[in-house]
Order: structure tokens, then sequence, then C-alpha cells
């Protein structure tokens, strides 16, 4: 199943996070909710994606940094801003909060997580993944098995017609181009 940027990022950084890596007894994990501040989370769709074989390491590097409720407490860097540059850093924070959301309830009606809210505090929910969950975050944490994934679902699609007549073109373009500089 081939999911959406934001989506594949938060399952990728969730099973990081709630899955101990060197943990082969998975078992005691799955359906056991782990509280985080969702806010944490947004930081997951501010990394870059400027070089998609290096977006899966960048997600988990802060993924792994996200402490669970009650484990730790950030200290907030208060810099000298001016009023403009507090207000655009909140509107974006406000616009990743609103991301995040979406993938959430998309994920859980997917039901590869669960979601629980806590009980005094509204912004801290309990997030465990379901067995397809876990087994989809495997899959997407690693670039080859992630491109399988995405050419299993778009083998028959146009594109790959449009994209390989423009590999087609870009490669005997290139090869005229070695030609020119090699006489």
């Amino acid at each position: 199943m081939w999911l959406p940027r934001d989506e594949r990022h938060l399952l990728v950084a969730y099973h990081v996070n709630i899955f101990n890596v060197n943990d082969k007894n998975v078992c005691r994990h799955i359906d056991k909710p782990k509280w985080f501040k969702i806010a944490d989370w947004a930081d997951i769709l501010r990394v870059t994606q400027w070089i998609p074989i290096l977006t899966p390491r960048l997600i988990r590097r802060v993924a792994r940094d996200i402490e669970a409720y009650g484990e730790g407490s950030k200290t907030s860097s208060e810099d000298d801003k001016t009023m403009e540059q507090a207000k655009t850093e909140v509107r974006k924070q406000i616009r990743l909060e609103r991301r995040l959301e979406i993938s959430n309830a998309a994920l859980e009606k997917r039901n590869l997580i669960t979601m629980k809210t806590h009980n005094s505090c509204s912004d801290v929910a309990g997030i465990s993944l379901t067995i397809e969950g876990y087994d989809l975050g495997i899959k997407y944490s690693s670039w080859w098995t992630r491109s399988g994934l995405w050419f299993a679902e778009y083998r028959h699609h146009w594109i790959w017609v449009i994209g390989s007549f423009i590999g087609g073109i870009i490669a005997t373009l290139f090869v005229q181009l070695l030609l020119k500089v090699i006489r």
C-alpha cells in the first residue's frame, strides 16, 4: 500500500520511536500505547525531502529524539526574535499541526495506528502501531523495499511510459554530448 508522503513519514517515525531496533520480541509492544505530546511529532513533517533516498534516515534521526510524555522536558529556546518572526513561526507550527492531525486521522482510519487521548492532558496521546502498521513501517524505512512498494502500486501506470520516453530522450542527448566532447 502506497501512502501519501506525510503518512509515510509519520509511520516510519512511529515505528522507529515506539519499537527498539534490536528488540526481537515485538509482540509485547503491539497495541500498547506509548504516550507523547502530539505537537512534538510536527518536527517529522518539517524534515526536508530534497533527496528521497536520505529522507528515511533523517526521519529516523528526528524520531529517535522525540521523548515519551513524562520522560524528559524540552527547554524552550527563546531567542531575540521580532514579532514578525514569531508570527511566522506560529503560523508554520499551526500548519504543521494541522497536517499532523490529518495524517494521524488517515492512519487511524486505515487501521495502521491507534490513538488514545490522555485523561488529563488534551495535547497528549497514546500512539500504538497495529500489526499492519508495524509491517508497513518496516517496509517504508528502507529505500529498497519502499521503491518496491511504489513500483507494485504503479506498475501499470501511464507515468512509466512518459518517464521512459523522457529518459530515452535525455540518454540520447547525453550520448551526443559525450561524442562532441570526445571529438
